[in-house]
């Protein structure tokens, strides 16, 4: 519950959808439309209180301790307190005993600021130092340094009210209801916000077997808070850290086995009987169960490969997995698009690496967009075709507004959205008229080699490719019928 509740929402999650904001508002809003109402509302009000963290105070270790603090009032103080009092008023409606079986009634966490227990502040030092990390600033290792600024803080936990009437809500409920209406009021108040005022944010990457990251640390105190909510006993740091890294004890004797079988199949091909007549007949496949005993190991041969029918009119009618388009030389992506649609026979939509269709290296969306128009003229936006309200949804209020708003603050907010969008739009025809122009290994590599953050990553990316003479793409192509076809990888 800690990893997936508290570590991956608060450390990955939250930075995460608050970087792409910062980074692109526009790809940031188009992004969101594809989440649940729930995770839209998580998303926008996470960004929103990381915005507010900057707003109300200098981003320095005092404002990282104060986030964690906030956290722990949340999590184990008003989250227990607004659950406690939803199940007593349902005691009080119902007249049935609501606490009783396994429904057990939650202790919420303690607080004192003169003399902060043991459990928070071993909750502060392990949040404060994750939040250092996020916004790099300088962590607080030693713990009666820590000690003494927390005190200092004076921290308090905020004051506490009843949830509003209404629906009462238990932690058994199935999601969180979300009104659209709060949906778009957060979405409007980020829309004011100018993303150049933002600081950067890194997001952690969960790593178990660094002890000095303070992941593990982070798990074991919330795990056991939690627990102490419920009078659950407590998880040592190591049982943390086998549960939450998913570590599973592996049998070597399976895994030798299996190796040995594929070597096998493997020197066969070393000797070339894969080229021999029958060649089908000299390979297995092998299934083992080690639980079965004497039926513990089976051979059979291998099925031919099935083959698959593109529907397209073009010269590959059909093919199997073993085969590839193999498109010869050095040659433009232009150039490259134009040999697979003339051998295909279809309209490609997208080029992507072969295993990751995250990245697209080309898609017919972007040419749609070189002939859309953002602009503004004499206090007047023409936007063309309606398509672009769905990549820049807040360009339907600017241009409302622009023409009911005077001169002043307002209005120059509404036109800067608009010229942020015109900007972004400029970018994506320069973007995609330079990568068609270049050569198709240079769009490849644009694309997808990692940044120089990246190092290690960087490194090995750029082995990889020097060692290679060819790159491997998959296309997306429609059929006659509108259906995606089956295509073979392109090589």
């Amino acid at each position: 519950f800690a990893k997936q509740a508290y570590f991956s929402d608060y450390m990955e999650f939250a930075p995460q959808q608050y970087e792409s904001f910062r980074k692109d508002p526009p790809g940031f809003f188009e992004q969101l439309d594809a989440m649940s109402e729930a995770e839209q509302f998580k998303a926008l009000k996470m960004i929103k209180g990381i915005i507010e963290l900057q707003q109300t105070s200098q981003i320095d270790f005092d404002a990282c301790i104060r986030a964690a603090f906030n956290h722990y009032c949340r999590d184990f103080i008003i989250s227990i307190r607004d659950l406690v009092y939803n199940c007593d008023e349902i005691e009080r409606s119902t007249g049935k005993p609501f606490w009783t079986g396994t429904k057990r009634r939650p202790v919420e966490a303690k607080w004192d600021s003169a003399n902060p227990p043991v459990e928070a502040m071993e909750y502060l030092y392990a949040t404060a130092n994750c939040y250092a990390f996020m916004w790099k600033v300088p962590f607080v290792r030693n713990r009666a340094a820590f000690h003494q600024r927390v005190v200092e803080l004076g921290l308090q936990v905020p004051e506490w009210s009843p949830p509003s009437a209404g629906k009462v809500e238990t932690e058994e409920d199935d999601g969180e209801k979300v009104d659209p209406a709060a949906i778009e009021a957060l979405k409007g108040e980020l829309y004011a916000v100018n993303p150049a005022d933002l600081a950067e944010c890194e997001a952690h990457d969960f790593e178990k077997d660094d002890d000095t990251n303070f992941h593990i640390d982070f798990l074991t105190v919330s795990t056991n808070l939690r627990a102490s909510n419920y009078d659950i006993k407590h998880t040592e740091r190591s049982t943390v850290k086998v549960t939450a890294g998913r570590i599973i004890p592996a049998l070597a004797t399976t895994t030798a086995m299996i190796c040995g079988l594929v070597d096998v199949e493997f020197l066969k091909l070393v000797l070339g009987k894969h080229r021999e007549e029958g060649a089908l007949d000299k390979f297995y496949n092998a299934n083992i169960n080690l639980a079965t005993g004497l039926q513990a190991m089976n051979l059979f041969r291998p099925e031919p490969a099935i083959v698959l029918k593109t529907k397209l009119p073009g010269s590959v009618a059909e093919f199997t997995s073993w085969d590839k388009v193999e498109i010869q030389g050095e040659i433009s992506l232009e150039e490259l698009i134009k040999q697979l649609e003339s051998k295909l026979g279809g309209e490609l939509q997208r080029l992507y690496p072969v295993g990751n269709d995250k990245v697209s290296i080309y898609t017919r969306s972007q040419v749609k967009m070189l002939d859309w128009k953002i602009e503004l003229e004499g206090g007047k936006a023409t936007i063309e075709p309606d398509e672009v309200f769905s990549t820049w949804p807040q360009l339907k209020m600017a241009v409302q507004m622009l023409g009911r708003v005077p001169d002043g603050p307002a209005r120059k907010n509404f036109e800067n959205q608009v010229l942020s969008a015109a900007k972004s739009l400029q970018g994506v025809k320069d973007n995609f008229h330079s990568r068609c122009q270049s050569n198709t290994s240079e769009a490849y590599v644009s694309m997808l080699r990692p940044s120089d953050e990246e190092a290690e990553k960087q490194k090995y990316f750029d082995a990889v490719l020097q060692k290679r003479s060819y790159l491997s793409l998959q296309a997306d192509m429609l059929t006659a019928e509108g259906e995606d076809a089956d295509l073979p990888l392109i090589k």
